[in-house]
């Protein structure tokens, strides 16, 4: 019988903090058969429902499994408990898992591609990437903004990652990040500094004339 372990299970939920009601749903897509699913919290199993099982467009299964609490943030040691989903299959000798906690979003730092933005020159493309800490089971919106101004024409902004494309030197600044859920959010800065690229000048067989190539490097 064909057997196909599952991908790594992912935790989406929401909570509405007036009423204290935390939904969570796990999933686990692309197995056959699907996953087993099972939720705890602190380390204990949580009774659920059925596993609802949906076929994917690769007539693999899609295992998915809610469960729901009550629970007031604000409460003390609300931000240490630990909801967990355990995705067991025939086809894998440990369960895949997937955990967080229930908390606003807590900015790290933003890092970049290339590392070293020291020497960014005009031309230059470079990705900033923000990072949260830790597992939350409500998943942050993302913004990017650039202090005292809008974001460039060549920058595209996808989650907690923003791309600047073919960078000018006016497309320095200070770069935000903000990430926010229904329980707060952090934020980052990164300064950039984009320098205008030297020129070369080549004599050339004209230079009597006084024309001459200019090359960017």
């Amino acid at each position: 019988m064909l057997q196909l372990a599952p991908n790594a299970p992912k935790i989406t939920g929401d909570y509405n903090e007036a009423s204290g009601h935390l939904n969570l749903t796990c999933t686990a897509r692309h197995g056959y058969p699907a996953a087993n699913l099972t939720w705890y919290r602190d380390g204990a199993a949580v009774p659920a429902g059925r596993v609802a099982v949906s076929p994917d467009q690769q007539g693999y299964q899609d295992a998915r499994l809610s469960v729901n609490f009550t629970v007031s943030a604000n409460s003390s040691g609300a931000g240490t408990v630990i909801y967990r989903c355990d995705a067991s299959h025939p086809a894998l000798t440990t369960a895949l898992q997937a955990s967080g906690k229930l908390g606003p979003p807590i900015v790290r730092n933003i890092t970049t591609s290339p590392a070293n933005v020291d020497n960014l020159m005009a031309f230059d493309d470079v990705t900033l990437t923000c990072a949260i800490e830790g597992g939350l089971v409500l998943e942050p919106t993302w913004r990017w903004t650039r202090e005292g101004g809008s974001l460039p024409d060549g920058a595209v902004a996808d989650g907690n990652k923003l791309k600047i494309v073919f960078a000018s030197p006016k497309d320095g600044g200070t770069y935000i990040c903000t990430a926010s859920n229904v329980l707060g959010s952090s934020g980052a800065k990164k300064r950039l500094q984009f320098k205008e690229r030297p020129l070369i000048r080549e004599p050339q067989k004209q230079e009597a004339t006084g024309i001459r190539n200019i090359v960017y490097i």
